[in-house]
């Protein structure tokens, strides 16, 4: 699992908790199965940026909170600020 995917799982995750909701309940409002929303949550199946946006609506939270970081361009090799 790379460390954006495990950011996603672990901001869903968080957001989840802090709204009530249980995977049973998110999974059944988002029209995932209760395994692929398990997958993602653990990392082994990575989050795709329209899922995110649809949970995020779900959670009541804004998108941009469940977005992994990135970091700035000029943190990447290679690229100058």
């Amino acid at each position: 699992m790379d460390l954006t995917n495990r950011q996603a799982a672990h901001r869903v995750g968080y957001a989840m908790g802090d709204s009530g909701m249980d995977l049973r309940t998110l999974a059944a409002r988002s029209g995932f199965s209760e395994d692929a929303l398990a997958q993602r949550l653990s990392g082994t199946a990575p989050f795709q940026l329209d899922e995110l946006v649809l949970i995020a609506g779900l959670l009541g939270r804004n998108p941009l909170e469940l977005l992994p970081d990135f970091g700035s361009i000029g943190d990447r090799p290679g690229v100058a600020a």
